[in-house]
């Protein structure tokens, strides 16, 4: 998955770096096989085999040591670097998708804190263990085979139980990763489902204390967690199966590899020198071995990961090249939607909105009203009945953003930035100071706020609701939609806020607003155009 950012990218010189890097590797592994020539000179002059000066072989010992951590720095530094972008190339594509989203969709599988794990702890996870992938996948390669020249250079035996070894790494890791896919796979659902519980239990916090529930709670807590620590367990064992395993083998490879060095010694064919070379080389070539269970491990922790992310980024690009509808009418037919079988919020409801209405959706709390203003909105689309608009083009058929263009919703929860008030107004539009001025002063909003630089805090919340429905509105009014949605929007409002946003509305000439509400003053009835009761 991650590769292809390297391949992709306008900047050719992060594949460069990927070169150099690759190549630093190169380099380490040919510095670890001279690990064992530096051992041999130094053994073979105590020995008597060589009369090098002592004095050169610390020397070049120190040089070794310095030019060996210098070029592990730098192959750190370059695949930090890479690692960098191909992390933001990634989160801007997981950003683009979800931003691509339809928004039915999004509101139905996503929640802020599965798109904030995702871009950031998940990411990061995927990001590291492709980390340890690629320099594990080039350090075994490149030390495999310039180990392997190097020890048959010295004596070609050596190389027979190194080869048998490896082989059976090799054929237990093979054998091994489904398993471990599955282990791993079972403890991250096991742990979500932990988490998932945990979130619900606090949520359902003061209904367990009134209705004296703890104790079933507990249960299924308890329940639960021992689910997700067996699956742990039983990971866990296998993992120290494999590490048992793996550590037999390599005894017995040493000791094979011991055994065949003390009889070329005794046969006059090594010396010391060569001895301890062989034994720090084979160390080099066969070390790397074993991290392959823990790459394969890593690998396997992120497979939800991977799918996950992998399933984010198949959402289509969506075109940035679109065009107003030129909404006229909205007209809906037989309109029946049903949270489940035979639970209808309404049946068989049809209805006309066209420019320059104002509807009134009435009905009781329950009854269905932010429902159809959620249909109107494309938030829900499993509903059945047929809306057309301007009486030929089906709404479903309609791509979100373009229809976004002459349909706006202001919620009955308003949702603010943590930006200036002009800011939160124009969302980076375009500043036009004159129709910003008419719509500032439309909601009174320029008696409220004498500067339209004053951040707006979400947290310590430095507004009232009403001066946060007010900016919504002025918000939505700034983009001119054609059909303007409205739920709700004088609820716990002080009776100054609600006249300020019903004179605002009244005054709207070339736009249809529908709106949702329980009571209408008598004022604001003599506007209204339109009635649909629920």
């Amino acid at each position: 998955m991650l590769f292809k950012y390297l391949f992709r990218s306008k900047r050719k010189n992060y594949l460069f770096l990927f070169i150099c890097t690759i190549l630093g590797i190169l380099v380490l592994s040919v510095l670890d096989i001279m690990q064992g020539v530096v051992f041999m000179l130094f053994m073979n002059r105590a020995t008597g085999v060589n009369d090098i000066p002592l004095w050169i072989l610390v020397i070049g010992a120190f040089g070794f040591v310095i030019g060996y951590y210098l070029v592990s720095l730098i192959a750190s530094y370059l695949i930090t670097i890479i690692l960098k972008k191909i992390r933001g190339e990634l989160v801007n594509d997981i950003f683009t998708s979800f931003s691509n989203y339809p928004v039915s969709t999004f509101l139905k599988n996503e929640t802020a804190s599965s798109i904030s794990s995702t871009i950031t702890t998940e990411v990061e996870n995927l990001i590291n263990s492709y980390y340890s992938y690629i320099l594990n996948i080039f350090s075994i390669t490149f030390s495999f085979v310039l180990g392997l020249i190097y020890l048959g250079l010295l004596n070609v035996f050596i190389i027979i139980p190194i080869l048998i070894f490896i082989v059976l790494i090799l054929l237990i890791s093979f054998l091994s990763t489904n398993k471990i896919n599955k282990n791993y796979e079972k403890v991250f659902y096991a742990n979500r489902y932990v988490i998932k519980l945990i979130n619900n239990v606090f949520s359902f916090f003061t209904v367990s204390k009134m209705f004296d529930f703890k104790e079933n709670i507990n249960k299924r807590i308890e329940s639960e967690y021992d689910k997700f620590n067996s699956a742990k367990k039983k990971a866990r064992l296998f993992d120290v199966i494999l590490e048992k395993i793996n550590g037999i083998l390599s005894l017995l490879m040493f000791f094979s590899i011991y055994t065949i060095c003390v009889y070329l010694a005794i046969k006059d064919q090594m010396n010391a020198g060569e001895i301890t070379s062989i034994i720090q080389v084979c160390g080099s070539v066969v070390n790397p071995f074993f991290s392959i269970s823990y790459v394969i491990k890593a690998i396997a922790n992120t497979k939800s990961t991977r799918d996950k992310i992998a399933n984010i980024l198949k959402v289509p690009t969506t075109s940035t090249n679109l065009t107003k509808l030129d909404l006229k009418e909205i007209k809906g037919a037989n309109i029946t939607y049903a949270y489940k079988d035979n639970d209808y919020i309404f049946k068989n409801l049809s209805f006309d909105f066209k420019k320059g209405d104002i509807v009134a959706i009435i009905g009781e709390s329950g009854s269905g009203k932010t429902t159809l203003l959620s249909i109107l909105s494309k938030f829900i689309t499993d509903y059945s009945g047929n809306i057309s608009l301007n009486d030929s083009i089906n709404l479903n058929d309609v791509n979100d953003e373009s229809y976004y263009l002459d349909v706006k919703l202001l919620n009955q929860e308003p949702t603010l930035l943590d930006d200036t008030i002009k800011n939160n107004i124009i969302l980076d539009k375009p500043f036009e100071e004159e129709k910003f001025n008419k719509i500032f002063k439309l909601l009174n909003l320029d008696n409220t706020f004498k500067d339209i630089n004053i951040k707006i805090d979400t947290e310590s919340k430095n507004y009232s609701l009403g001066e946060a429905r007010r900016i919504c509105l002025a918000r939505l009014l700034y983009d001119k939609p054609t059909f303007i949605l409205l739920d709700e929007p004088f609820a716990s409002l002080d009776e100054e806020n609600r006249l300020i946003i019903e004179n605002a509305l009244t005054s709207i000439n070339d736009s249809c607003i529908i709106i949702t509400s329980h009571i209408f003053s008598e004022e604001f009835k003599k506007h209204i155009t339109k009635e649909i009761k629920l």
